[in-house]
């Protein structure tokens, strides 16, 4: 992880510390329902200590198509961790790995300083891609996944 990543990561876990875990987690599909050891083990363990496949299953079961937890800003920081050392928090593929932000309202739910670490964290994120490639992941599957945290792909253009 860039260095610039790991102050963003650091910054995010300041940022978003205020939110907690709520009693349950509400996934989006009735049918998908996280298992009652994995919702435990997500509502209990320390929020640096859970591991990528937990986080995975909330990403593709509970949030797939946006949270509905009001609290849901509360794993962001562990996802960017995850993310930005290429641990990707899903089973879908790297592309989905931050849909939730894609499907979450952010822009208009969250107050600016934590918008902007969100959009910080994309841009710098790209720039480490660009200038420490991991060939395991195409550049086209990589801006699939970045591009929703960030205003527009034009974004990504001064980073070239």
């Amino acid at each position: 992880m860039s260095p610039e990543l790991r102050e963003i990561v650091e910054k995010a876990y300041r940022l978003f510390s205020d939110y907690r875990p709520g009693p349950s987690i509400h996934c989006i599909y009735d049918s998908r329902k996280l298992g009652a050891e994995v919702e435990a083990a997500l509502l209990t363990l320390p929020l640096r200590e859970i591991p990528r496949d937990l986080l995975a299953q909330f990403n593709d079961d509970a949030c797939a198509y946006g949270p509905r937890d009001p609290w849901w800003p509360y794993f962001l920081p562990r996802y960017f961790e995850l993310v930005a050392g290429y641990e990707y928090p899903t089973r879908l593929g790297a592309e989905s790995a931050l849909q939730c932000l894609a499907h979450s309202g952010y822009r208009k739910d969250l107050p600016n300083q934590q918008v902007a670490v969100i959009d910080r964290f994309g841009i710098e994120l790209f720039t480490q891609f660009i200038c420490q490639p991991v060939r395991a992941v195409s550049i086209r599957t990589f801006c699939k996944s970045a591009i929703p945290i960030t205003r527009t792909s034009t974004t990504y253009s001064g980073c070239w």
